[in-house]
């Protein structure tokens, strides 16, 4: 139910009336859905506690949640999470819609979640729409991952259909992914997703990509059939990368346009740290038409690379 969910990783000791016995929601558990949950009630409140064992979806879905975002911070239904699998979850209708709020204050939006800071998130399927009149960090899936203190971040078999307006980073599965000495990757996501945005760094599977140390991440077997559109750094994949980026087995059939640095797969590679980095796109495909303006692959996979060695 609604308030089983809003239970999740607070620790309390709860009691079952189905199994008549009480249960410590810990955020070290395995949770599990037993049955469809409909939010449509009243405003989501995200669950706030970043748990690290097993969300299973059970191929249950949660319908309508839905969310007027008025300050900073980190929404989806979690909040955050780090090193927790999610897994086997359905999401339809999700409605989210940030207001003008303060530029200094970071807002990270996902309808799974809105922070993620390791772990897996694997075979989920989401719908539903994202708008935002601030520069957030919006992704279908997740709003912003990092690989950091708690490992890596792995996404696998998921898919949007996620229509996006933004003003910051925003991607079809991940708005921005931030990594410091790992590596990650999504392989088998699908965007069927609008994504549009009147800033930067925007793409079908990411939307932007900062990578620091000694890290790489393989973007394998994803699909982007949205239209995508910013001002720059925009891609069919991924938007703007920072560092190493193998993408194989991609494929890009949705419109592309923007003002500068654009193209089917990649918009803008940068790799000019002075280290030797691999920059590999292979077996990948793009079938949409670009748009006009400048450093553009007109048919292509790259607008642009800036590198010191490769």
């Amino acid at each position: 139910t609604r308030e089983d969910l809003q239970e999740v990783g607070t620790g309390n000791n709860v009691y079952i009336e189905q199994e008549n016995r009480y249960c410590v929601y810990a955020i070290n558990a395995g949770y599990i859905l037993m049955e469809d949950i409909d939010l449509s009630d009243s405003p989501w409140t995200p669950i706030q506690n970043e748990i690290t064992g097993i969300f299973e979806g059970n191929n249950k879905t949660i319908r309508n949640l839905n969310m007027n975002i008025i300050s900073g911070g980190n929404y989806g239904l979690f909040a955050a999470s780090a090193r927790a699998t999610i897994q086997n979850l359905n999401m339809t209708n999700v409605n989210i819609k940030v207001e003008n709020v303060s530029t200094s204050d970071t807002i990270n939006v996902g309808s799974i979640t809105g922070f993620r800071n390791g772990g897996d998130i694997k075979n989920c399927v989401v719908t539903g729409y994202i708008t935002s009149e601030s520069a957030a960090n919006i992704g279908g899936i997740v709003g912003k991952a990092e690989g950091k203190s708690y490992g890596p971040v792995y996404i696998s078999n998921v898919k949007s259909n996620t229509q996006i307006n933004n003003k910051g980073n925003t991607g079809g599965i991940v708005g921005y992914y931030e990594v410091n000495n790992m590596s990650f990757n999504i392989e088998n996501a699908v965007n069927d997703g609008n994504i549009i945005s009147s800033g930067s760094c925007i793409g079908g599977i990411i939307g932007n990509v900062q990578l620091s140390g000694n890290n790489s991440y393989d973007i394998s077997a994803c699909e982007n059939h949205g239209k995508i559109a910013g001002s720059s750094y925009v891609g069919g994949i991924v938007g703007n990368s920072y560092g190493v980026i193998m993408a194989n087995n991609c494929t890009n059939t949705g419109k592309i346009t923007g003002g500068e640095n654009i193209g089917g797969i990649a918009g803008y590679i940068n790799n000019n740290d002075g280290t030797s980095y691999i920059i590999r796109i292979q077996n990948s495909n793009n079938y949409g038409n670009i748009g006009s303006g400048k450093n553009i692959a007109a048919g292509g996979n790259r607008g642009r690379y800036n590198w010191t060695s490769l």
